[in-house]
């Protein structure tokens, strides 16, 4: 059976009306269907998937014998299907629920939906606030840091020349560009733009932040 074929019997069981108490039993049909493919084909099959049967596979995920690799691609087209369903906008539930299921798996795939809603600045304080007491990888800081940056930016306030510091050593050039158009740093954040980058990595990049800046200064502070 190929990959086509094993994903539409999969689906036409998962969307069949079923009762809870025998949900175990659909899925055991589900995971007999997925079985019967190579790994490699496991491993592939979940964009093929309505989001009924992976919503049934994440129900039933810990009583799964798949292989945790593919378990893994499900559970994140799981959530990342739920996301498109809500317009691409978390709500605090489907948050907790993804949370949850990190701690418990820890899993990258989980992480990077949510590094992707963070670059895109998808989450309200609230739900940063309780994102941040799960996720601690460098990866994570990193992007967090950069959106509570460019809310300062947003709101248009200032950067300050700590910010600049770190947005540096980070290299989250996009975030000071945007700074500095919209005339978003303190002074002293402004003058570590303009210092000289003789043999600072990034030379390209750090060599339009500098024209940037003094073209900031020339104009007396104005936008860009």
């Amino acid at each position: 059976m190929d990959l086509q074929e094993t994903a539409a019997k999969i689906n036409g069981l998962a969307a069949s009306p079923s009762l809870p108490a025998v949900e175990d039993s659909v899925y055991e049909g589900v995971e007999a269907h997925l079985r019967g493919l190579k790994l490699s084909k496991q491993l592939q099959i979940h964009n093929l998937l309505d989001v009924e049967a992976l919503r049934l596979i994440y129900c039933c995920r810990e009583t799964s014998s798949l292989d945790d690799s593919v378990l893994e691609h499900l559970i994140w087209r799981y959530f990342q299907l739920m996301l498109d369903l809500q317009g691409n906008r978390f709500t605090d539930a489907l948050l907790n629920e993804l949370l949850t299921e990190y701690s418990r798996k820890r899993s990258v795939a989980l992480e990077s939906i949510v590094i992707r809603g963070l670059k895109e600045d998808r989450f309200s304080e609230a739900q940063l606030a309780e994102a941040e007491l799960v996720f601690t990888s460098k990866v994570y800081r990193k992007e967090r840091f950069a959106s509570v940056c460019r809310r300062i930016v947003r709101e248009g306030s200032r950067l300050t020349a700590e910010d600049v510091n770190r947005l540096l050593e980070l290299r989250l050039y996009a975030v000071l560009e945007s700074a500095l158009e919209r005339g978003c740093l303190e002074q002293d954040a402004l003058e570590k733009l303009t210092t000289s980058i003789v043999g600072i990595n990034d030379s390209k990049k750090r060599t339009g932040l500098q024209v940037m800046a003094r073209e900031h200064q020339n104009r007396g502070g104005q936008t860009l």
